[in-house]
């Protein structure tokens, strides 16, 4: 076996800042900044849809190269011009690299870790693959499976080549043996987040509720607003929703229509949430589908009690009122009773629900954990390929 003081791990993403904030990019270079803290070497590689985005630069500490495309490489179809360009650039990258790379870790299993899986193959380098969302339509091979021509074809490439892949929850563990994929082969290691705070939440009978994430129809904004609207005007409570989105100015006509403009907020998209979290009293979210919701796990890691749908992991991190409240998908009567409760909690109940809240967090989901399974991962994973 090789041994080697630092290992040189890329991570190949299908977008990254500045062009999208998303919670698997934050989530990436949330890792990244670990791992370079650690005995690591990460680079990301990720694509340029913007001109004015520079081709390469360092993100707090972390090189980044990018690779100019028309369209984002995971998208297939008509964009599928894209798709090769990315391909092409990735293996001249990898050509004249390879040597200094140790192992590539991709963020989701979608199309544009194809030419990543070949490369892999061609260079004998290990790959390992962070999977996306869970459950049956967003979970990634079902979406790679759907590409219509060379969809099955993509998806077995896949199932037979990646060395190892990551579930953050046990929906996608469930949808990763759905694809037979063997067990030996899943590493099950959550999102992580920085702690920032050890003090439970301050009661307050006026409640905030705050909705972080990009403004479209899969994070079900239009129903939350419907569900709020219908609170009595006696509840003291707001509800902010920071992000932005196709559908802002269809939400905020909305919100005039329904004349919740006293008690509906759009702050738009901002980088430092966290003061926005501290002074909120509930964290709330509607989505049809996630990974495992940064946004949730970052409220959560200020003290904050959440309102959360049953996406994948949410029920790995939420219990029913003990740290918050889940709901079903789509069940928007019960998330109007939760949400009529949370207005109406008792002060000792809250902080209950606030000191839960950083409990749980502190014990499963901090980024020193997660960084060191992430550690153990890649050193065993290099040590079996070599």
């Amino acid at each position: 076996m090789k041994k080697k003081n630092k290992l040189n791990i890329v991570l190949i993403t299908h977008t990254f800042f500045p062009e999208t904030s998303s919670g698997a990019k934050q989530q990436t270079l949330k890792l990244a900044n670990a791992l370079d803290k650690k005995n690591f070497n990460p680079i990301i590689l990720a694509p340029k849809l913007k001109k004015k985005t520079q081709n390469k630069n360092i993100v707090n500490t972390i090189p980044v190269e990018r690779f100019k495309v028309k369209y984002a490489p995971n998208l297939g179809g008509k964009y599928f011009i894209s798709f090769i360009s990315w391909s092409l650039q990735l293996f001249k990258w990898f050509l004249f690299n390879y040597k200094k790379v140790d192992i590539i870790q991709g963020i989701h299993a979608k199309l544009h870790i194809i030419p990543a899986v070949l490369i892999s193959k061609f260079f004998k380098i290990p790959i390992i693959v962070k999977l996306g969302r869970g459950g049956p339509k967003y979970f990634d091979l079902d979406a790679v499976k759907s590409k219509k021509i060379f969809g099955n074809f993509f998806c077995n490439l896949l199932k037979k080549n990646i060395n190892m892949w990551i579930a953050n929850s046990n929906m996608i563990i469930k949808d990763l043996k759905r694809y037979k994929i063997d067990k030996s082969k899943i590493i099950k290691i959550y999102n992580g987040t920085v702690i920032n705070r050890f003090k439970v939440k301050r009661y307050k009978k006026f409640k905030t509720f705050i909705v972080v994430g990009r403004l479209e129809e899969e994070k079900c904004c239009e129903e939350i607003i419907d569900v709020f609207s219908k609170l009595p005007n006696n509840v003291n409570a707001k509800l902010i929703f920071l992000g932005d989105g196709t559908l802002k100015k269809k939400l905020i006509s909305k919100i005039k229509f329904l004349k919740q403009r006293y008690r509906i907020k759009f702050l738009g998209e901002k980088k430092n949430i966290l003061k926005f979290f501290l002074k909120a009293d509930f964290y709330l979210s509607a989505s049809k589908s996630e990974g495992m919701s940064n946004a949730l796990l970052e409220a959560m890691s200020v003290g904050l009690p959440s309102i959360s749908s049953l996406t994948s992991g949410v029920n790995e991190i939420i219990k029913d009122n003990k740290n918050g409240y889940t709901f079903n998908i789509g069940e928007y009567d019960k998330l109007y009773k939760k949400i009529l409760t949370a207005c109406n909690i008792s002060s000792k109940k809250y902080k209950f629900m606030s000191k839960n809240s950083l409990k749980i967090i502190n014990k499963k989901f901090s980024m020193a954990i997660i960084t060191n399974k992430y550690q153990e991962l890649y050193k065993k994973t290099y040590s079996e390929f070599n």
